[in-house]
């Protein structure tokens, strides 16, 4: 009678140490593996990264496209050799002949 609790206990040893070492397994595995609890902390701000890049994109978008609806809107009405000139001066600091450009800078 004394042999079968010593075999009871043996395999009650032998199944807490493997459900242990299971467990011990699993928690590696959901803190540090491929898709572990670190892992999603990065990707996550890499998605907040993402998503203000994104933001700045859009409103950069926006002012686009403004620009070329005023752009379309001039070239509708007839103005587009006004646009130009206005291109001209203000993004390539173009200027007709004899005309004299003067530049004010602001004070700090």
């Amino acid at each position: 009678m004394l042999t079968t609790f010593a075999r009871i206990d043996r395999f009650e040893l032998i199944f807490s140490i493997l459900l242990a070492s299971l467990l011990i397994i699993l928690a590696y595995k959901t803190t540090f593996g491929k898709n572990g609890y670190f892992n999603y902390q990065k990707e996550l701000t890499k998605l907040q990264i993402m998503k203000e890049a994104n933001r700045e994109k859009v409103s950069e978008n926006v002012k686009i496209a403004t620009i070329v609806n005023d752009l379309k809107a001039n070239y509708k009405a007839g103005r587009h050799s006004d646009i130009i000139e206005e291109n001209a001066r203000f993004q390539y600091n173009l200027h007709k002949p004899g005309e004299i450009i003067y530049r004010f800078s602001k004070e700090k």
